[in-house]
């Protein structure tokens, strides 16, 4: 079995002159592995990252666990308590960024242990914080949690309002955080990282070991697994940090399963620059 950090447990990954920079939370969302440990993660990984004189939160988990996002329409909010996500995300933001303001709430992707409890979230932080995703992942595809799109994730999990930004739009600088917008698409339609090419750090890159079996949420398998081989060609010798906590186990090993960049990826493929 992998062993995993329990829920609530705080990293600070990067400092400078001594203050936090980047720092992860981890966020339970009680939902059960798919087929094996593989897939069973451990929870969600929310990272904080300094953004000039405020912070910049990337992915929240969901507040209500289990087999909720199963169901065809809606959460049953009146069968299960909602898990403690916002108020560990909140109590990390005054631990380590106290007195600053969050300027975006940013999602890698519109999966449901990614994206479900941003709306709340920033009802929590005064509904000033946007939410922000690349465009194919915003717009709901369908009704039911798993339609496609954040929206219909929000919709489906009962909220009522919530407040988008700008598109997250491929290369652009996030903030004054050091990192930039990378699409990777596959494991969704407008999955992205983000990727501080001076500091060589990628926050939530796809998967390295994830064959198509496995997932039944990757929505392009053939698309991802192209995606993912050229993004670690890339970003060879980066320090990547994980949407999931079991991902910082699984991803390790082999600790280089991708050849440097000077090896091709796949015929008529083009690594994306980080």
């Amino acid at each position: 079995m992998i062993a995993l950090p329990p829920p609530g447990t705080e990293e600070v990954l990067l400092a400078e002159a001594g203050r936090p920079v980047l720092v992860r939370v981890a966020l339970e969302h009680g939902l059960p592995g798919w087929a094996d440990e593989r897939m069973h993660l451990g929870g969600t990984w929310c990272y904080l990252v300094a953004d000039g004189p405020g912070v910049l939160v990337c992915d929240t988990s969901m507040q209500y666990p289990g087999l909720w996002c199963l169901l065809p329409l809606a959460c049953p909010k009146a069968l299960v308590a909602p898990l403690p996500v916002v108020d560990r995300i909140t109590a990390a933001l005054d631990r380590y960024f106290p007195g600053q303001s969050v300027t975006a709430i940013a999602l890698t992707h519109w999966h449901p242990d990614h994206t479900e409890a941003a709306p709340a979230l920033q009802a929590a932080l005064g509904g000033h914080p946007p939410l922000r995703i690349a465009a194919l992942d915003r717009p709901a595809r369908g009704n039911g949690v798993l339609a496609g799109g954040a929206d219909a994730v929000f919709h489906a999990a009962g909220y009522r309002s919530w407040t988008w930004g700008p598109d997250l739009r491929n290369g652009e600088p996030l903030g004054r955080t050091g990192f930039r917008v990378l699409a990777l698409p596959g494991h969704t339609r407008g999955n992205v990282a983000f990727v501080d090419a001076a500091r060589k750090l990628s926050l939530g890159p796809p998967a390295r070991y994830e064959p198509p079996r496995y997932n039944p949420l990757t929505e392009q398998p053939l698309r991802h697994r192209d995606t993912m081989i050229a993004f670690y060609q890339a970003t060879y010798g980066y320090r990547h940090f994980a949407s999931h906590p079991a991902r910082d186990v699984l991803d390790a090993w082999p600790e280089q399963p991708w050849e440097p960049p000077t090896k091709r990826g796949p015929a008529g493929y083009t690594a994306p620059a980080p």
